[in-house]
């Protein structure tokens, strides 16, 4: 299934090989577009306010600060962006974190196609359509965290 407009995504996860097999995969799908990646819930929001996602995949055991809150503080400052939990099955925290605003939660353990096809169904579901696909973006801001160029 495939949604017919682009969708602008960011992940974030602190483990590096997670995050890169996760981007490599989705840069080759032609309604998706990778606007960044980072490495904790700080870069995640900061990456927010400098790329207008559509959707962000969020690792919800990270250092600093859990993503649970960086989902809570997105969800305050950007409520039309959807935030998806991204985690192994751990029940206390998936529910923290759909209270704290995110839209559905995906496992790490699922294969990649799945995974693609989850985070197409929760834009579905959420009933959102992606809101800058058709706007023009600001130039790009440089950080020194992971963004597709």
């Amino acid at each position: 299934m495939e949604i017919n407009t682009l969708i602008r995504i960011l992940v974030i996860d602190d483990h590096e090989a997670i995050r890169t097999h996760v981007v490599s995969f989705l840069q080759f799908h032609k309604d998706i577009e990778v606007v960044g990646w980072g490495k904790n819930s700080e870069e995640a929001i900061l990456m927010c306010e400098c790329f207008y996602p559509d959707v962000i995949l969020m690792d919800l055991s990270m250092p600093l600060m859990d993503g649970v809150s960086a989902i809570r503080t997105i969800h305050e400052r950007y409520p039309a962006v959807q935030i998806i939990a991204f985690s192994h099955n751990n029940e206390p925290l998936i529910e923290d974190a759909l209270r704290a605003g995110a839209s559905c939660h995906i496992s790490k353990t699922v294969h990649l196609h799945q995974m693609l096809n989850e985070i197409r169904e929760c834009i579905i579901r959420s009933s959102h359509q992606p809101h800058l696909s058709t706007v023009d973006l600001p130039a790009p801001v440089s950080v020194t965290y992971g963004v597709a160029q």
